[in-house]
């Protein structure tokens, strides 16, 4: 418990360092500024602090996922360190704040491609997306009707991580999250970690 808790308190004032030095991003509100503590100073994500890319993503999927948080579907596993940051403050908001944060978050501009960092096969990887393109789509663009998020643009740790944790039974394992649990299922098509090193390569290629 107390190795958890130190995990937590670093990674908040090594975020809280790096936002110091980071330029100010004079389009972000006040009231939003809580979210550059972890996702940076643009919302374009934060290794260190596990927080991902917010400044590519649709106002429908911000707002599915905030929801998610305030339903404790995410971030209530014990070895999600990063995903409990978010629970209590997606729980403080009310559905007209989530509306509003979801269509800012939206409105900003895009990031920029991020630096490769997970390595795997490519080739391989494309071979296996061909499953995740039924939802996630052939370009991996997302799909609103489908609830699947554009994987495009986001940190490839990010979204490593995101298929570990879907994996390892961190996320999707709440019984009233049907999307967590369709993406749970779909991750059992992949043996091992290497076919999601080389997954994620592929799209860091798209």
């Amino acid at each position: 418990m107390k190795n958890s808790i130190f995990v937590v308190v670093s990674i908040i004032v090594t975020s809280w360092v790096s936002l110091a030095k980071a330029e100010p991003f004079k389009d972000v509100p006040e009231k939003y500024r809580v979210c550059t503590v972890c996702h940076g100073a643009q919302l374009r994500g934060n290794e260190v602090t596990k927080a991902p890319t917010l400044a590519t993503l649709p106002a429908w999927y911000i707002e599915n996922q905030l929801i998610g948080f305030r339903n404790e579907w995410r971030g209530k596993h014990p070895e999600d360190y990063p995903g409990s940051e978010m629970y209590p403050v997606a729980e403080s908001l009310s559905e007209k704040e989530i509306s509003k944060v979801s269509k800012f978050i939206e409105a900003l501009p895009k990031s920029n491609k991020h630096t490769q960092i997970v390595k795997g096969d490519s080739a391989k990887g494309k071979e296996l997306y061909a499953t995740c393109a039924a939802c996630h789509g052939a370009d991996a663009q997302g799909n609103e009707v489908l609830s699947a998020p554009p994987l495009l643009v986001q940190g490839d740790w990010y979204i490593k991580q995101q298929l570990l944790n879907f994996k390892n039974g961190l996320r999707g394992k709440v019984s009233d999250d049907a999307r967590g649990a369709t993406m749970a299922a779909a991750i059992t098509s992949l043996n091992s970690d290497s076919d999601i090193d080389d997954i994620v390569a592929y799209l860091s290629t798209l």
